[in-house]
């Protein structure tokens, strides 16, 4: 007999504010979106300066891109010469404590492809400024930029010597500051490609994670950075199965560094419950995508550790559970081996779980059911993933619906990553939800399903369901869906829907993005009008969010101007400065997408994600 799930835990302490709707409840699909939506948006992808050199199916996906006379993604001497000069003198002017800070991300984000001293020195000087936020993102962005030079400031603060102290202008450097310049030391150690810098960034965080002095939010940020930064398999190396073991020389392998983070988990009465929560998915990460045979014994008893932590009769806490679930979703592939069809089975039965626990199980089972394994069969195991997923959007229940439509939506994007086929049973099954969908919201996530499988035949069916809503927030998922389904035909409907400024206001940073995905080679040039027309900021705004986000060059000079001009308001200069950086960011994919992958944001701390929007994953 199934036990019945324990109660939902309490609703998130403040609420969030996504596209003007306010979620308070942890377990809202919307939630899950904005912290993994990056990448499956592909905006990478979005090349709109010449549709007639596109292959003809490129609007299926598979067209070829060359550049065009018109627009195109920024070069790096457009970088060098328009865009970085730009942030640096709307850095140095000043401003509100928050253009600043955003404005240095941005610095950081555009800056990482060169290694830029001028950067770095502007780093430092806001460390000296004694502003919290800007102290924060200054640490943070100093391992946003991935300058191995930056190592020796970023451990200063984060373990605060007085060389931390003297930088930072300050008696003593606050745990928050110290915990974002932990963020940043993993960042860093991510991106390095030098193995002694890794092992030494690996060395600093065991001694934060150990350091009595250390605050819940330093230990945190210190345990979540450890899994970023995956240190060399070793010939020879300790291995150790059991999980308990205490090991010395954790920075001397990747075998001994999880080995090391194996024990945080086991030890219950030694370490809180967030703690080993986030060493749960820290090891995940270390683990993902590994196919050395040396580290099959212990994917196969982490394996078992988390398997057996979301047995009912555990006793484990909900967070760990829930953290439990998304760490098998990154350690799980389709094949048939005991271990993976364990993993499957295990996620099939936390469907039955608590609140977040069962959500998370849906998003896992979609992972690990569209990730290739090894063998003869390295896709044994999809068709029963997907089975699963279609009763559970046919049969589940309501509210786990746009769960189960947005876990049809990740295995569809991950299989045909993989080039795979995809099952024509999964796409007529949602557009039979967006068809008779009575919820706005319900419909928004059926249609980024539709979108992240690009089905094209349930573009229509969406068009015809938008044209009922009046929820602006559901609209605005539904135009992301209709944009990355990259229907041509949607085309008129968001350009109707743009045109209405004073309906759509709050949404058209969607709607002109959604544009973007499809190609419009006037849309560019649509929204700079558009956004010299506009009376309202908050118009604006979403004007300046979707040129960013499209990130195409004819918006350079717009918003450079909108970022010298002294008379708009701070937070206009601010989504300048933001969207400066987005087009300046010649990266595939955001910098935060890093941290994203098996977080359990219902654990998180407040460094990494709070209601206020001034954690990392919060961060533009």
């Amino acid at each position: 007999m199934t036990p019945r799930p324990s109660a939902p835990k309490p609703a998130i302490s403040r609420p969030y504010s996504l596209h003007g709707e306010s979620v308070d409840d942890e377990g809202a699909w919307q939630l899950w979106w904005e912290f993994n939506k990056d990448v499956y948006l592909g905006l990478d992808s979005i090349v709109i300066s010449n549709p007639q050199s596109r292959g003809s199916d490129f609007f299926l996906g598979h067209g070829e891109v060359h550049q065009g006379e018109r627009g195109g993604r920024a070069t790096k001497e457009q970088v060098e010469t328009a865009i970085l000069p730009a942030l640096y003198s709307a850095a140095a002017s000043g401003g509100a404590e928050f253009f600043a800070s955003r404005t240095m991300l941005a610095i950081a984000k555009v800056g990482r492809d060169g290694g830029y001293p001028m950067a770095e020195s502007l780093m430092r000087n806001f460390l000296k400024r004694n502003r919290v936020q800007e102290d924060r993102l200054a640490a943070l962005s100093l391992g946003v930029l991935e300058s191995p030079a930056a190592y020796p400031i970023l451990r200063s603060l984060a373990f605060d010597t007085t060389a931390g102290r003297e930088v930072n202008n300050q008696q003593k450097v606050g745990q928050s500051v110290r915990a974002f310049a932990a963020y940043g030391l993993g960042l860093l150690g991510r991106s390095t490609g030098e193995e002694q810098l890794k092992r030494t960034i690996v060395q600093d965080l065991v001694l934060l994670l150990e350091a009595p002095e250390s605050s819940s939010d330093l230990t945190t940020a210190s345990m979540i950075s450890l899994g970023l930064v995956r240190l060399s398999v070793e010939p020879e190396a300790f291995v150790c199965a059991c999980g308990t073991c205490k090991v010395e020389g954790p920075s001397t392998s990747l075998q001994s560094q999880v080995t090391y983070l194996m024990r945080y988990f086991t030890a219950k009465n030694e370490f809180s419950d967030a703690l080993r929560a986030h060493a749960a998915t820290a090891l995940a990460r270390l683990m993902e995508d590994q196919p050395e045979r040396d580290l099959f014994i212990i994917k196969d008893a982490i394996t078992d550790l988390l398997v057996r932590a979301l047995d009912r009769r555990s006793g484990e806490p909900t967070i760990v559970r829930e953290s439990c679930v998304l760490a098998l979703g990154l350690l799980g592939d389709a094949d048939g081996d005991l271990t993976d069809q364990n993993i499957r089975w295990a996620l099939n039965r936390s469907v039955a779980g608590t609140h977040l626990e069962r959500r998370f199980a849906l998003i896992s089972m979609a992972l690990v059911g569209s990730r290739a394994g090894s063998g003869e069969e390295p896709f044994a195991g999809t068709s029963e993933v997907r089975n699963h997923l279609l009763h559970h959007l046919k049969s589940g229940r309501k509210t786990m619906r746009p769960w189960a439509a947005l876990s049809l939506g990740v295995f569809g994007h991950w299989l045909q990553a993989a080039n795979e086929e995809l099952s024509p049973a999964s796409d007529i099954a949602l557009r039979a939800a967006i068809r008779t969908s009575n919820r706005p919201l319900d419909l928004g996530a059926f249609a980024l399903a539709a979108g992240m499988r690009r089905d094209q035949e349930a573009a229509e069916t969406l068009r015809t369901k938008m044209a009922k809503v009046r929820d602006l927030s559901g609209l605005a998922y539904c135009a992301t869906g209709l944009g990355m389904i990259g229907n041509r035909e949607s085309g008129d409907l968001l350009l109707e829907m743009i045109g209405n400024a004073k309906r759509f206001s709050s949404i058209t940073s969607s709607i002109g993005l959604a544009l973007g995905m499809l190609g419009d080679v006037d849309i560019v040039d649509n929204l700079v009008e558009k956004f010299t027309l506009a009376e309202a900021d908050e118009e604006r705004a979403g004007y300046l969010v979707a040129l960013g986000q499209i990130g195409d060059v004819r918006s350079i000079d717009l918003l450079v101007d909108t970022l010298k001009m002294a008379d708009r308001s701070s937070s206009l200069r601010e989504t300048a400065a933001v969207a400066l950086g987005w087009v300046g960011d010649r990266r595939a994919l955001p910098w935060r997408t890093a941290l994203v992958p098996g977080t359990n944001y219902a654990s998180a701390p407040e460094s990494l994600t709070n209601s206020e929007r001034t954690g990392v994953l919060d961060l533009p």
